[in-house]
């Protein structure tokens, strides 16, 4: 029983970790987000939030999607 706890609190931990991670992420998105239609350089951007250039390209080419 003592290991099923502590097998349980582990899954726990990992989820919860898991939905930080998840968090941080869409935070920095949402900051690359709101800089790019502030019109401002990719590579500063990359800089400002850790972001891989091609993570903030992508993210560009779906905020300026065209209808």
């Amino acid at each position: 029983m003592k290991e099923f706890i502590s097998i349980q609190k582990l899954a726990i931990k990992k989820a919860k970790d898991d939905g930080v991670r998840e968090g941080k992420m869409q935070e920095k998105l949402e900051i690359a987000k709101n800089l790019l239609l502030s019109n401002v350089d990719i590579e500063v951007i990359s800089r400002t939030t850790s972001l891989s250039v091609k993570q903030i390209k992508d993210l560009k080419s779906v905020v300026f999607e065209k209808d």
